[in-house]
């Protein structure tokens, strides 16, 4: 791919964010059902329901290595005009950092996944399956909505991956596109959060008592 100049170039706004990140969930939904149907063709429909998970986590690696990381912009980035760079210097963010990211966005929600089934399994780890399952159903949703507030509020980091390894986007489009504020719906999603945190603190702290009975 040509390299971009980003001198000069603004950080993108909340609106072109979130329309790239529509387009590659579109895109990478497309992928996702086609791996799917393959598998169910090539090894039938019990083997392809049981592997879901993998090959759902298959088709979303497939789709983000192979833009995000090799080529260094997704289709919904470059359909928007979109670069990723380290949010510090504004140069374009190294491979290494873009791959970080894209293990950061989908691995560890697999490995809950997995470790939520494999205690639900076993009998001996059923406490640790109520906790693991409030974390999931109670906790992360809630902890997801803060952040999505906060963007609306100072529009950086749309995903958490983003965050924690430090890209964001800049709008390389010479048209200049006006920037709404979404104050209003940041405000109510991180009051939805802390609501949701408040109440969901409740059942992760019952699943602790009961790993830990008195």
């Amino acid at each position: 791919m040509a390299s971009v100049s980003s001198s000069g170039a603004p950080f993108a706004g909340q609106a072109d964010i979130i329309r790239a990140s529509q387009k590659d969930e579109h895109y990478s939904r497309i992928l996702r059902e086609r791996l799917l149907a393959v598998a169910e063709a090539a090894a039938g429909y019990r083997w392809t329901s049981r592997w879901k998970r993998e090959l759902v986590l298959v088709g979303d690696m497939l789709y983000f290595v192979a833009t995000a990381v090799m080529a260094s912009r997704t289709l919904g980035e470059e359909y928007c005009d979109l670069m990723q760079v380290s949010s510090d210097s504004k140069e374009s963010a190294s491979s290494r950092r873009r791959l970080v990211g894209v293990l950061l966005r989908f691995v560890p929600v697999y490995l809950l996944g997995k470790m939520i089934g494999l205690t639900r399994r076993r009998r001996r780890l059923s406490r640790w399956h109520h906790l693991l399952a409030e974390i999931n159903d109670a906790v992360l949703p809630n902890v997801w909505r803060l952040h999505l507030g906060w963007f609306f509020l100072r529009g950086h980091f749309l995903h958490v991956d983003k965050r924690f390894v430090s890209i964001r986007y800049l709008f390389l489009s010479s048209a200049r596109r006006p920037r709404t504020p979404q104050v209003l719906l940041g405000v109510i999603l991180i009051a939805q959060g802390l609501v949701g945190l408040y109440r969901g603190s409740k059942g992760v702290w019952a699943g602790a008592r009961r790993m830990h009975p008195a």
